[in-house]
């Protein structure tokens, strides 16, 4: 059901959907392996991957939060005549795009982020049932692992997200782990992944040994001192907790679509319905960013 929080500045349905599409297809026909576009019986689908790719993503950005009401949504509102796959046929497509959703994203967000020097790294977990069910979940138990939540201070089942976004609010590249795992120990890997010369983060990812094994792959991180550290450091470090800040708002941003609130049964559809909703939010948002320059509110993008 759709939700008013998601649609203040909300204007033509139809256009939103167009433009969508226009973004995926350019995407998709310039940057997706021709083994894919061309696979077996492609000319016997109902509607292209596109079309799908874009109605999921139109479904996010809609507040839909499960693959049935977008799918509900899509019939009726964007193909009333019948003309688009049954339910069960929409669900595995979406799931099976997964990939080309994530080439879809990876070049959309390079060519937004171009030219940018500097990265936030940081984590917030992804609850997967109540409390009082800790103990009896096995939702995606292959990942999925009780864990403790420093900031309200209380026991959780479900995932840990680490991910780097620039100081612009678009997310680069992430990790989902159980929430056992420590900050630091995926701090190596995106930031090679985020192929960005600074890195920003906070005390969870103080390592003086993999600081220096980035240092000579011409990374540089930054985090703030601890209180035993020297002053002359902490006034090099002193606008840290302000810059910090972008990555705060885009969790929330991020929370609000649908990632404290995830419905997938496997593991392919969990990494499906991430990517697509930060594939929604990063178009929101560079719409949002050429009304408003600047901006973080993602919701002007409507």
């Amino acid at each position: 059901m759709r939700s008013s929080k998601y649609t203040e500045h909300y204007t033509d349905t139809f256009i939103t959907f167009k433009e969508i599409m226009r973004t995926v297809s350019n995407i998709y026909h310039n940057c997706v392996p021709d083994k894919i576009k061309n696979r077996r019986n492609t000319d016997q689908l109902k509607q292209r991957d596109t079309v799908i790719i874009a109605c999921v993503i139109w479904g996010i950005i809609n507040g839909y939060t499960s693959q049935r009401a977008t799918y509900r949504a899509v019939c009726s509102v964007l193909f009333p005549n019948g003309d688009f796959p049954s339910r069960s046929r929409f669900t595995r497509l979406s799931s099976n795009l997964a990939y080309i959703i994530k080439i879809i994203r990876y070049f959309f967000i390079k060519k937004i982020t171009k030219g940018k020097l500097v990265g936030i790294i940081d984590s917030f977990p992804s609850p997967l049932c109540k409390p009082v069910r800790n103990r009896q979940a096995k939702l995606l138990n292959q990942i999925a692992k009780v864990g403790y939540n420093s900031t309200k201070k209380s026991y959780f089942y479900g995932l840990k997200i680490h991910m780097i976004v620039t100081k612009t609010g678009f997310p680069i590249t992430y990790s989902i782990t159980n929430p056992g795992v420590h900050d630091v120990k995926v701090l190596e890997t995106l930031s090679e992944e985020a192929n960005l010369p600074n890195i920003l983060g906070d005390k969870g990812y103080i390592s003086h040994k993999i600081h220096e094994k980035l240092a000579l792959k011409g990374i540089t991180i930054s985090v703030p001192p601890r209180k035993n550290m020297d002053k002359s450091e902490k006034l090099d470090h002193s606008l840290l907790g302000k810059q910090r800040k972008t990555v705060e708002t885009v969790f929330s941003s991020l929370e609000k679509l649908g990632c404290q609130n995830f419905n997938s049964r496997s593991v392919k559809g969990l990494e499906s319905r991430f990517e697509s909703i930060l594939l929604a939010y990063s178009v929101l948002l560079s719409r949002a960013q050429r009304r408003f320059e600047g901006t973080l509110k993602y919701s002007l993008g409507y």
